[in-house]
Order: structure tokens, then sequence, then C-alpha cells
């Protein structure tokens, strides 16, 4: 009896055991599920922020890119593969400085020790190797990945607009250029050709000799004057430019200059070089003053004037054997021709 009491009392501890440790692997298994559950509402939850994440980043306007520390494009917008002709599978094989001219010469220590590279206009070369202007700018994260933003702003309309608003000023300065050199030529050329006319009249027997010899130098300084407005004249505007370009320009103007002055004069411009009227204008001004002002200055007898193109941009070399000057030197004694060294710098 005693025996049978106590199997009954070791079935009932076990069976309140086995009881207790079901309502525990109950609760056990309640608080799994419940954890997992929580866990797929995060995992929602970041994934619908990143869908958000990608929508926001794909229809922003600007081109975007995510790049790391060695430059190789991680990720990119649709604004960023349209503006360059990539495609998305071409990303992560490809660096930005194959894109970006000026990355190459960037001390790429100082962009990430900086947490900021560059905040400029520059150029990016897409797909076809068209270089587009774009307005540049890299964000460096400094996250554990060593992952960076970049903003790209496409900036052809802006630029057109300037070029166009440039055209237009180099078209009203050239138009009164045109008025003022017509009417040098048209109303003081002949008023000092009328005046030379009644110098020379002054030749008379009965009038005394030193005012013949004063109508003389009167007649010569009238050839003088005339000589000036003629060269002022075709300086301001120039009829060989307009018909036949800039080299002929050039050329006729350094043939005056050499016939002129001790000086050799010469221009190495490729045949094809053919820019728009109002580059043309304006190289030839610049080309033009400084011709003057070495042969003002330098004391030269040499000039070397080449031309060509380069990465679709036109560059322009002039150099001259003269005795040069010092640069800071004038400028510290602000003479009045600083603003020609500023504006030919």
């Amino acid at each position: 009896m005693i025996a049978s009491r106590s199997i009954n009392n070791y079935l009932f501890e076990t069976i309140h055991k086995l009881s207790f440790q079901s309502e525990s692997l109950k609760k056990a298994k309640n608080d799994l599920e419940y954890e997992i559950e929580q866990n797929q509402k995060i995992r929602d939850s970041f994934l619908q922020s990143e869908k958000k994440f990608k929508e926001m980043f794909n229809v922003i306007e600007d081109a975007l890119i995510i790049f790391d520390n060695k430059y190789t494009i991680i990720d990119a917008n649709s604004s960023f593969l349209k503006l360059t002709g990539l495609y998305r599978d071409e990303l992560g094989k490809i660096s930005l400085s194959e894109y970006i001219d000026e990355i190459q010469r960037t001390d790429k220590s100082n962009v990430f020790e900086n947490q900021f590279s560059f905040n400029n206009e520059h150029s990016i070369r897409a797909k076809n190797d068209e270089l587009i202007p774009v307005e540049f700018t890299i964000i460096s994260v400094n996250d554990k990945e060593g992952l960076n933003l970049a903003i790209i702003k496409d900036i052809r309309d802006k630029k057109a607009l300037e070029k166009q608003v440039l055209n237009a000023i180099i078209k009203t300065e050239e138009k009164e250029r045109t008025r003022i050199s017509r009417d040098l030529h048209d109303c003081l050329g002949p008023l000092l050709s009328a005046v030379k006319l009644y110098s020379t009249s002054i030749n008379s027997s009965d009038i005394d000799p030193k005012y013949i010899q004063l109508s003389s130098r009167i007649t010569d300084m009238m050839d003088e004057a005339i000589k000036s407005v003629k060269e002022i004249s075709n300086n301001l505007s120039s009829h060989l430019l307009k018909q036949f370009g800039i080299y002929e320009a050039l050329k006729s103007f350094s043939e005056k200059i050499q016939n002129s002055y001790p000086i050799q004069v010469n221009i190495e411009f490729p045949p094809q070089l053919k820019p728009d009227e109002e580059i043309q204008i304006t190289i030839y001004r610049v080309l033009v003053e400084l011709i003057s002002n070495t042969i003002k200055h330098a004391e030269a007898n040499s000039i070397t004037m080449r031309a060509g193109v380069k990465n679709e941009k036109l560059i322009f070399i002039y150099k001259d054997n003269g005795k040069g000057f010092d640069v800071n030197k004038v400028l510290e004694e602000k003479k009045e021709w600083d603003y020609t060294i500023y504006t030919a710098a």
C-alpha cells in the first residue's frame, strides 16, 4: 500500500513537471513566434524604406552616384545613367575618374581627409565621348565602408544661356566698334584730308618762308594723322576678319606690323580652325592687343602665335622673345595699365 502511494506521488510529480515544462515550451514557442513576427515587421519596414529611398533616389532630376574611396561607382540613379549613357550592370566595374577628368588630377588623400572634395563646374565625359558641363559636388560620408555621395547637375542649358548673353554683348560691342570705325573713316578722314589740302596750297612766293616750312610740317603731321585714323578704323572693325576669318585678319595685321617695325611675326594656325564669329572677334582683339604691347614694351624681334584644339577646347599660345617684366612688381606700383595685365591674365 505504501509502495503504491509512493508510485502515485511520483507519477503525480512527474505529470506536474511535464505539464510545467509544456507550459514553458508553449511560452517559449509564443515568444519565438513573437520575435519572428517583430523581425519580419522590421524587415518589411526596412524593405519599404529601401524601396522608398530607391524611388526618391531615381526620381531626383540631378544625377546622383555612390562610390568608394577608390572612386569605383557602387550605385547611381537613373539621371546619371541617362546623362552618361551607361547601363546599370556596368556600375561597379568602372571608376568615376574615367568620366570626370578633374578627378584624375585631384589629390585623393586630401579629398577624404577634408570630407569634401570640390564643388565647382567641371566636365563629365559621356559614353559617346561628349563633354557635358556640370556642377559637381562630392561629399564624403565617412562610414565604415568608405562610401561617398556625388551630386551632379547638368548645366548645359545654363551654359547655352551664358553663351547667348556673351554673344549678344560681343555683337553689340562689335556693332558700336563698326559705327565708330565708319565715323572715323567717313567723317574725320575727309576732314584731315581737307586740312592737308589747304596746308599744301600755302606755297606762294610772296609768303614768308617760315610759314611754308610750317606748312610742310603740318602736311607731314596730317599724313601721320590720316594714317593713324586708317589704322584705328581698321583695328576697330576688320573687314578681313568678317570676310575671311581670324587667320587672314591676323596675317594682314602682322604684315603691316612687319613693314613698320623690325619684328618677325609667325602665325601657326591649323587650316581647319574656324571658330564661331563671336569667338574669332574676341580672340582677334586679344591677340592684336598682345602684339601692340609687345611692340611698345617688350623690345622683342620675334612673335609666335599658335592655335589648336584639345578636348573640344580652343587653345591659343602667344609668345615673344622680349625682355619680360616682374608682374608682382608692376602690380605693386599700381600703374594705369594694371587693368590690361589683369584682363590679359
